[in-house]
């Protein structure tokens, strides 16, 4: 998957970027934080690594890739007061690492994360999502829009009592599939406002990924609260943008990590606490 890094960089062309040429003194931002934060739950009871992954925006300019920090402590805090420590497995990797901590229904969690004399905080609950009925693969024909092939499909329940939000992700030989397209808004996320209650037959989480015979695949249904959903929409809609007229001019993407330090020195970034459902499959070349 590409990094929030890499998104946040399409997102600074996206937000900056004009027709005519002029001539820019950039300010470098080697001190803006990037935080990757996910506290999950696997509907399936099996054990969760949560992840908590640092890095800093790159200068505009800059060809290398996003420098990882590595420096910083982190911790999440549960509301009844105990403290979880994340440390990084492999050093300079800016990935924060625990498997202790497990995640509970109606219970806060605060990320808190010390760097360079700042102080980050974040606080969410787990959101709930319902299980995958079903995950298969449909041949779809070439279009205008899309590759021709294997199609990775889910079916699901939508709980009425509720509004749902949804995010997926379709992880390949091990390796979560994504690319930039103006469509991720529409299906790696969504609301069920035209589906609430019903039973979804044959969802495209994501019909830009053609897989191929012997692939192993894992589809991740994940849920948000309206507050992610809506951070990852304005995420990918902005990240998705090509350049056509009928381009929605780009959109100020909030994070919910304030720094209690300094208030201008805002990270970029969102820490989400979501149950996930998981299904896998093989592959087999047949619809």
């Amino acid at each position: 998957m590409k990094s929030l890094n890499y998104i946040f960089f399409i997102v600074s062309v996206a937000l900056f970027s004009c027709e005519q040429e002029v001539d820019l003194e950039l300010p470098l931002t080697n001190d803006r934080l990037v935080v990757e934060a996910n506290l999950e739950q696997r509907l399936s009871g099996e054990p969760v690594e949560h992840q908590v992954s640092l890095s800093t925006l790159s200068s505009y300019f800059d060809n290398q890739s996003a420098p990882r920090v590595s420096d910083a402590k982190v911790s999440v805090i549960e509301e009844n007061g105990a403290v979880y420590e994340f440390v990084q497995r492999a050093e300079g990797t800016g990935m924060y690492l625990n498997d202790e901590l497990v995640i509970k229904e109606a219970t806060e969690y605060q990320l808190y994360i010390e760097w360079r004399d700042n102080i980050y905080v974040s606080t969410a609950a787990m959101t709930s999502v319902p299980p995958i009925d079903d995950a298969y693969t449909v041949f779809e024909e070439e279009n205008t829009f899309e590759d021709g092939g294997l199609k990775v499909a889910v079916d699901f329940t939508d709980p009425a009592d509720k509004d749902n939000f949804y995010f997926w992700q379709i992880v390949v030989n091990g390796e979560i599939a994504i690319f930039a397209d103006p469509g991720n808004k529409n299906n790696i996320v969504a609301k069920d406002d035209l589906f609430n209650g019903q039973q979804i037959i044959g969802y495209f989480p994501n019909e830009e990924i053609v897989v191929e015979p012997g692939d192993q695949v894992v589809v991740r249904q994940i849920g948000l609260d309206r507050s992610g959903y809506e951070y990852y929409f304005l995420l990918f809609d902005t990240t998705g943008k090509t350049g056509q007229l009928i381009d929605t001019p780009p959109a100020q993407i909030y994070s919910n990590i304030s720094n209690v330090s300094n208030s201008q020195n805002i990270a970029l970034g969102y820490f989400r606490v979501s149950q996930v459902a998981e299904a896998s499959l093989t592959v087999s070349g047949e619809e």
